[in-house]
């Protein structure tokens, strides 16, 4: 019988796999860097497409409830069901399942399938289905797609620029063409612009991040890896953004102070 001291030395002499030596040659480097890009990039848009495709079926579902009280025979598949009770029920806030709604209304599944290899983010989405407009969302849509805005920032001061030129216009008040414009035009509109931007932000925008972000700390362990993943980028986004929008409203009231308007 042989001591265990034997055993050991005796599977240490066994033959084993000989381990081939890391190529550092500029093309396996190259090929080694290129192919774990190429995954987690692949990763990325399989994230992203998981959360639209996600949102959009939100939005049948949500579409098909009000389709449903709407019908004239008076026959509902889904009773008195409604897009509180989905929002309940999905732990969404009402207003996501509304965006949700108008992201189906207004882009069809081709569409759909188009914005998710071009990997749009919710948020995005969000901002331009609220335009109302068929011309001007297509268009921002467009502008969006070949890089028109440096940031996501940029395109929603863009969405918020066209929404006020609505409102104009519902109201009766024509916006002036580039031409009519007098001294002080710019900064007018400028003003405006942020003035409108901050009150969506201030009371709506960042209340609806709020509880949306207590709601995924609730639920989050209920959710799709890729939407957990998705909703967790967006959130340290929107953690920068802070940090930096920060700074901007540091200069801008000592701006504001240096003018002596106030």
């Amino acid at each position: 019988m042989m001591s265990d001291k034997s055993t050991q030395r005796a599977a240490s002499e066994q033959p084993t796999e000989p381990q081939l030596p890391v190529s550092y040659t500029p093309k396996e480097v190259e090929r080694r860097f290129e192919e774990r890009a190429d995954a987690l990039q692949l990763r990325r848009r399989v994230l992203a497409g998981d959360l639209l495709q996600q949102r959009y079926d939100v939005g049948e579902f949500a579409k098909d409830l009000v389709d449903d009280k709407l019908n004239p025979s008076g026959k509902r598949a889904y009773g008195q069901y409604c897009i509180k009770n989905l929002a309940d029920r999905l732990e969404e806030t009402t207003s996501t399942v509304y965006a949700c709604m108008r992201f189906v209304r207004k882009f069809d599944k081709p569409q759909l399938e188009a914005m998710k290899e071009r990997e749009w983010p919710w948020s995005a989405v969000v901002s331009l289905v609220g335009v109302e407009n068929p011309e001007e969302l297509m268009q921002l849509k467009d502008d969006y797609e070949e890089g028109k805005y440096e940031n996501r920032d940029k395109f929603q001061t863009a969405v918020t620029a066209v929404k006020l030129r609505a409102k104009q216009v519902a109201s009766g008040r024509k916006p002036r063409a580039e031409s009519d414009r007098g001294p002080g035009a710019d900064a007018a509109i400028s003003v405006k612009s942020l003035k409108t931007l901050l009150h969506e932000a201030i009371s709506t925008v960042i209340p609806q991040f709020i509880a949306g972000v207590k709601e995924f700390q609730r639920s989050s362990q209920k959710m799709q890896p890729g939407t957990v993943a998705s909703i967790s980028n967006d959130v340290k986004d929107v953690r920068q953004h802070i940090a930096n929008t920060q700074k901007l409203f540091g200069r801008a009231a000592e701006v504001i102070r240096e003018s002596g308007i106030v």
